[in-house]
């Protein structure tokens, strides 16, 4: 029984984790940063590439690792982020509150409330299923809940409870966090003035953060290049910027399994 010992006492963290478990972790992170990025937020919310309904699922079942909630949700939240940025229906805004209370509201405060929408928002945020019958909506859904129970059914096979800590439960603290930094600390300051896309000029607090874009991979932390142009596939736009996903577009693009990808003007 000592693996089991092992995996649910403080032994690992006193004595270190091993390269498998470790090997999982960073595995499984990257899955989940792809899945995240390149779907629930490229594909599913701004739909700035094109692919095939088994590319669709594969890369949803890769998000639905980071236990995020599933798609439909992910997307109505940041539809309204980007329809209101700063303003009153921002649902994550840091200006709701002064200081580091804005801050902490914005990282994972908003999280406990629930998120009020205007008036006709299906309208306003061109929402709405793409899987239009319920046996597709059904596919959909236990295709989220097998992606969700892999991200910590798969370490714990392969890696035992010491995988389970680490990979699983640990790699989707870790995927939440960074999630999080973007919506607080990459809107923390001004950086630029902007026209709403609903008439009236917000001050918009978007920016890149190249320090958190180092261990992210994700691209994400290039925020600032995001609202710019949130249609624009890549979210890191000069070759140094690191994105990850960006380069399994690229790569996907020359063997025909992404198409129409909306790149930046640079």
């Amino acid at each position: 029984m000592y693996w089991f010992r092992d995996g649910i006492s403080w032994h690992s963290f006193v004595h270190g984790y091993s390269r498998k478990v470790w090997f999982w972790f960073f595995g499984i992170y990257m899955l989940r940063s792809i899945g995240v990025s390149l779907g629930y937020h490229r594909l599913f919310t701004h739909r700035s590439f094109k692919c095939h309904f088994f590319t669709q699922e594969v890369i949803h079942f890769f998000g639905a690792m980071a236990a995020q909630g599933h798609w439909y949700d992910w997307r109505r939240n940041h539809k309204q982020h980007h329809w209101d940025t700063e303003g009153p229906w921002d649902p994550h805004t840091p200006t709701k509150y002064k200081g580091i209370k804005g801050l902490l509201w914005a990282h994972m405060g908003w999280l406990f409330f629930e998120v009020k929408e205007p008036p006709n928002a299906e309208v306003i945020f061109a929402l709405g299923r793409e899987n239009t019958t319920m046996a597709n909506w059904r596919w959909d859904k236990t295709v989220y809940f097998l992606g969700m129970l892999s991200g910590f059914v798969l370490p714990f096979i392969f890696a035992g409870f010491p995988g389970l800590l680490l990979a699983g439960f640990g790699g989707v603290v870790v995927s939440l966090e960074f999630t999080w930094a973007i919506n607080s600390w990459d809107h923390f300051r001004l950086v630029f003035h902007k026209k709403g896309v609903h008439g009236r000029t917000v001050k918009e607090q978007s920016k890149n953060s190249p320090l958190i874009a180092i261990p992210n991979f994700s691209g994400e932390p290039w925020h600032e290049n995001h609202h710019r142009m949130a249609s624009v596939a890549f979210l890191g736009w000069r070759w140094w910027q690191i994105d990850m996903p960006k380069w399994v577009l690229i790569g996907g693009e020359n063997f025909g399994i992404f198409w129409d990808i909306n790149r930046p003007p640079v």
